[in-house]
């Protein structure tokens, strides 16, 4: 009797294990473009204009943008900037140059919101700098050469991923956790296969968010969304690319050498491949940030088991439409704990909104006085 027991006990695990990987339709379901309102989703969305000055002026392209309870941060491709919740700016974080306290390229940060400390990855000094959110140098951690942060939880826990791990003929490691010290906790191990031509440049990186508490994985190379408990992966999530599946290990770019000097291109026949840019998830849904020809946005319901590409009528841009204060499409490109976060330039914010007298809210209030040449609005969905 017991034997029938255990039989059915590990028949019962089985089911339950092959019920867990839910398969995502998403090759078939991003044919399907829908529009949704904002409403549909949010309690409120709110415009904030950067403040610009001449210590502040940000690039084209951010990436990142975090909110503590204090402060915001958004970082463009050289500088970490610190403002106010309003937008109003405070302060640059670090300074770049050789000193002990400066960074040479930022190429990730992360927040210890308890703490108030930041977390801020040197690629190319090999330590990741922490700063207090006053601005203050605080310490060092020393990383392997390569490595680059890409998470940092509560159990003081750093995440790194090492972008070349398929690049390496041997074994290598595809994430790696430490300490606060910088020691090797534990390992996820990338195994080669011998009979796959891999990618020699790929744009789009290693991916984790976290959901209720749960932390999340997916490599570049794969269509599998891991949960991770500790150092266990589990596969919550098989992304089903169909078509598109035999062009998810092809060169993002093409390098032509001349001499000595490498030159780049973007390679023609890579324009229909999926590459995965960030990932998060909400109570029903699981949003995908990605990219084919250009930025889009797409998200799985967990309820009716759909995929829909989301992008109004007449956008010019995926993303929600803005039916709160008739706005610009709110394309998610960073996401907190209740919030996602997307932004426009200024330069197109005053272009699209200059004949739409429906404007309402905190979008009217920011449009009396932006103008051009100003540092790029912010749009903020307060989530249901």
């Amino acid at each position: 009797m017991k034997f029938k027991v255990l039989i059915l006990f590990l028949l019962l695990s089985c089911v339950q294990s092959a019920e867990n990987e839910r398969e995502i339709p998403f090759a078939n379901g991003i044919e399907n473009v829908q529009e949704i309102n904002v409403s549909d989703i949010a309690l409120d969305v709110r415009y904030i204009a950067l403040e610009t000055n001449s210590d502040c002026l940000l690039g084209k392209d951010l990436y990142d943008i975090s909110f503590s309870e204090k402060y915001l941060f958004v970082r463009d491709d050289s500088d970490l900037y610190q403002f106010t919740l309003e937008g109003k700016f405070i302060r640059k974080i670090g300074k770049k140059g050789q000193g002990p306290k400066e960074f040479l390229m930022i190429s990730s940060v992360k927040y210890d919101n308890q703490k108030e400390e930041i977390y801020m990855n040197d690629l190319l000094s090999g330590k990741i700098k922490v700063y207090s959110f006053d601005g203050d140098f605080m310490r060092d951690i020393l990383t392997e050469n390569g490595e680059q942060l890409i998470y940092y939880n509560t159990d003081d826990k750093l995440f790194y991923m090492y972008p070349m791990f398929f690049y390496n003929e041997q074994e290598s490691n595809e994430l790696i956790v430490r300490n606060e010290k910088g020691e090797e906790l534990y390992v996820f191990p990338f195994f080669r296969d011998g009979n796959v031509k891999y990618p020699s440049f790929l744009i789009s990186q290693s991916i984790i968010y976290t959901y209720n508490g749960i932390i999340y994985y997916k490599n570049p190379l794969e269509s599998v969304i891991f949960r991770l408990d500790n150092d266990k992966k589990t596969p919550m999530y098989n992304l089903s690319l169909g078509r598109y599946e035999n062009l998810s290990l092809l060169d993002d770019v093409v390098v032509e050498k001349k001499g000595n000097i490498g030159f780049g291109e973007f390679n023609k026949e890579a324009e229909d491949k999926l590459s995965f840019y960030d990932i998060f998830e909400l109570q029903n849904y699981v949003c995908f940030f990605y990219l084919q020809h250009d930025r889009r946005f797409a998200w799985y319901n967990k309820v009716n088991n759909s995929v829909c590409r989301i992008r109004g009528r007449s956008a010019k841009i995926d993303g929600f439409t803005d039916d709160l204060q008739n706005g610009y499409p709110i394309l998610p490109r960073f996401w907190g704990e209740n919030r996602i976060v997307g932004y426009v330039s200024a330069g197109t914010l005053i272009e699209e909104m200059r004949n739409n007298k429906m404007v309402d809210g905190s979008l009217r209030q920011v449009m009396t006085n932006l103008s051009e040449e100003d540092n790029p609005v912010l749009q903020v969905v307060t989530l249901k």
